[in-house]
């Protein structure tokens, strides 16, 4: 059998052209390109006879299997290949829109036990499962003398938005760190990897899609006893429990791993390591390509209907997109334009070609080209919505576009009424057909592919799935740009508008959580902090601001306990290794701060805005305090002087020294208690003024957000000439 693999670099006997363990008399011969491969010269964009002409004079492939269609182009005209096509989706939880969109010009299509039931779901006639993952024997090995000082190892990927129930798995390993050697880290390769492997008693791992990952191979190969999930969908097609690994669940993982470290299992322990590394020897990418070869081989002569699909390879190309594709666009845009007769099918076709713009110009730094490929993709979505006005998927395309190019205000527009189109439920099938830009593996990215494999298209529950998806989204931007533009109200509004949708995401509840700390609502931001952190846990930024607003609510104990829930995480991730000096130092300073007197505490602090270049405003507001107030008095005047715009200090307290002194007549020894307010505080964090003050001294009108933060917190609001000796303590 002749077979020409594109895009795998996983198969050394592929690449060195070795026969394959198992199918050594069966005559086989094999090509393949992609991952650099010297042997034949391909580039991205190839059309099918582009492909068929790297191989060999008189070589004809038996079959092409195309890996990883979720990553990489299919050929324009493989609907026209003169042999059994195979498209084997390896990630398709994040690949479900290039397998709605390329899955049928394949005559036979391959994924994971689970995965491979859901394309059959999605009505995918010929699908089989394989296990499509393994170990590299030449590398993933164990090393002779290997000291095993590690306790528990995981190595992988630390996108959370992607991993995201991973993460909560791997927050509770790392709170191990406290009795155990615990390492949680990335980006370590190759040889390294194996020597990191090879120290590791244990290697948690699991699964994002149910299936036998890679690292559930490479542990037991390395030596290490695997932890995996009990609930694997494959786990009992390789290796047996407590006999070649250990399964772990909700319930037992914590007692599981004590029982495994404890000194008097070394030797169980070993034993199901031992066992686990001979039953892994089986299963080298190798073999387990020959195996597939083998189950491909009774569909040699299977055929399905392949029409051209120029608007599926389109769509294809841009979720994969990347500038080596740029060259060759044009071509399947021609063909796009060429056969877009309908309105619908040229909105199609100007949506696509308008996001595979946005994304180009996604990939530059700030500079001309980059404005002139946005304004052209613009253009693009207008064109698209004017032959279909309902295409919300692409109107919130033309919003982000307005966004990039600076235009807030189009952005909101385009956004404001693709709210209205969702709410109404004016979804059109047609957005199936559109790309979402920008394409980033955030929460709401990975939650749609997902979608549109677990929810058939063209049904009212995957409708109602994206559609809930697209919302959210919409939302979340809205309230990051009204944020912006210090509209905290109007911010907090769209998050929480977002949390209808999408409660299970940690972005909303960031949103939440910063804009109602801007408004005061300070219960409301904490319960949303604590809320995000359960279900990111490894989102750092929100323990530093979490962390940070207890302190500046006076709420010390609260801070220490969540700082050091935090540290002891951090013990076993050594990935975040460089938080831990924040986290020790905002950690030491709220202990500090606990044990110190607040003198805050017994004063009643007056807080005023003054106008520094009117002499006659702030001097009438220290005028009365100071006729009222002298330095044994328990009252503080707070005055706040934005540094932005009234940046020398100095010369205004000289100002107010000179007044009390020299106008006044005051004595320096006498003077009442003034304080300058001069820190450089964003609109989000005005609020630290008002939290210390117990009435706010008006001269004239002030700024909606001040009257806002003013009634949130209680501060009282109270004219200058009305300011009374009598002074309530109210703290």
């Amino acid at each position: 059998m002749r077979v020409l693999v594109g895009h795998t670099s996983r198969i050394p006997e592929l690449i060195e052209n070795r026969p394959l363990p198992g199918r050594e008399n069966r005559g086989d011969e094999y090509l393949s390109f992609g991952f650099s491969n010297p042997k034949l010269p391909y580039h991205k964009g190839m059309t099918w006879s582009e492909v068929c002409g790297l191989c060999p004079a008189g070589w004809k492939p038996d079959v092409y299997l195309h890996w990883s269609p979720e990553y990489n182009p299919v050929p324009r005209g493989i609907e026209a290949a003169d042999c059994l096509t195979v498209g084997v989706f390896g990630d398709w939880n994040l690949g479900g829109q290039a397998i709605q969109a390329v899955g049928s010009s394949f005559d036979l299509l391959v994924a994971d036990t689970i995965g491979a039931e859901h394309l059959r779901n999605l009505g995918f006639p010929n699908v089989i499962p394989a296990l499509l993952w393994a170990y590299d024997p030449e590398l993933h090995r164990c090393l002779p003398s290997s000291n095993r000082d590690i306790d528990v190892l995981m190595i992988g990927n630390f996108n959370h938005a992607v991993q995201q129930e991973r993460s909560l798995w791997l927050a509770r390993v790392a709170r191990l760190a406290e009795m155990h050697k615990v390492v949680l880290t990335s980006g370590v390769y190759g040889e390294d990897y194996v020597r990191m492997m090879n120290r590791a008693k244990i290697v948690f791992n699991r699964s994002i899609r149910g299936e036998m990952n890679m690292r559930a191979y490479e542990a037991p190969a390395c030596g290490a006893l695997l932890f995996y999930e009990r609930e694997n969908g494959e786990i009992g097609q390789v290796l047996r429990d407590r006999e070649d690994c250990v399964l772990y669940g909700e319930d037992d993982l914590e007692a599981l791993l004590e029982t495994y470290l404890a000194p008097e299992n070394r030797t169980e322990r070993e034993r199901i390591s031992k066992n686990g590394a001979q039953k892994i020897a089986q299963h080298s990418y190798g073999r387990h390509f020959a195996s597939l070869l083998t189950r491909i081989e009774p569909h040699l002569h299977s055929r399905v209907t392949r029409a051209k699909n120029s608007n599926g390879i389109a769509q294809q190309w841009i979720t994969t997109f990347e500038p080596a594709l740029i060259q060759e666009w044009e071509h399947l845009h021609h063909d796009l334009m060429s056969s877009a007769t309908p309105p619908k099918e040229q909105a199609q076709a100007w949506g696509l070609q308008g996001t595979r713009l946005a994304m180009e110009a996604w990939l530059l730094p700030a500079c001309s080209q980059r404005e002139q490929l946005l304004c052209a993709a613009f253009r693009c979505f207008q064109l698209a919505l004017e032959q279909h006005p309902a295409h919300t998927l692409l109107r919130s395309n033309l919003g982000y576009t307005a966004m990039l190019l600076g235009d807030r205000e189009g952005a909101k527009s385009a956004f404001m009424r693709c709210l209205d189109e969702l709410g109404q439920g004016t979804f059109d099938a047609d957005l199936w057909e559109a790309v979402l830009f920008p394409r980033l593996y955030d929460y709401g990215l990975v939650q749609m592919e997902r979608a549109r494999v677990l929810g058939a298209p063209y049904t009212t529950q995957g409708e109602s799935e994206l559609r809930r998806l697209l919302h959210s989204r919409i939302a979340i931007t809205l309230s990051e740009l009204t944020f912006q533009e210090t509209e905290f109200s109007c911010s907090l509004e769209y998050a929480r508008l977002a949390l209808l949708d999408t409660p299970e995401n940690p972005v909303v509840h960031s949103r939440i959580a910063i804009a109602s700390r801007a408004i005061g609502k300070f219960e409301e931001a904490l319960a949303h902090y604590h809320r995000l952190l359960e279900l990111a846990p490894f989102e750092m930024k929100a323990w530093e601001d979490c962390a940070q607003l207890l302190l500046d609510l006076g709420r010390f104990g609260e801070a220490v306990s969540l700082l050091e829930n935090l540290l002891a995480m951090l013990k076993g991730s050594p990935y975040y290794a460089t938080n831990r000096s924040w986290a020790e130092k905002l950690r030491q300073q709220a202990q500090q701060m606990r044990t110190l007197p607040q003198p805050l505490r017994d004063l009643s602090c007056l807080l005023a805005f003054p106008d520094w270049d009117e002499d006659a405003d702030w001097q009438e507001i220290i005028g009365h305090f100071a006729h009222l107030h002298r330095a044994s008095d328990p009252a503080l005047l707070l005055l706040r002087a934005d540094p932005t715009t009234h940046a020398n200090s100095a010369h205004i307290l000289q100002q107010i020294h000179q007044y009390l002194t020299e106008t006044l007549k005051l004595s320096p020894t006498n003077l009442p208690r003034i304080t300058l307010l001069n820190s450089v505080l964003n609109s989000d964090d005005l609020w630290k003024v008002f939290h210390i003050a117990n009435t706010c001294l008006v001269t004239r009108e002030l700024p909606p957000l001040h009257l806002q933060l003013a009634q949130a917190l209680g501060v009282e609001l109270q004219p200058v000439g009305k300011m009374q000796a009598e002074v309530v303590i109210s703290r």
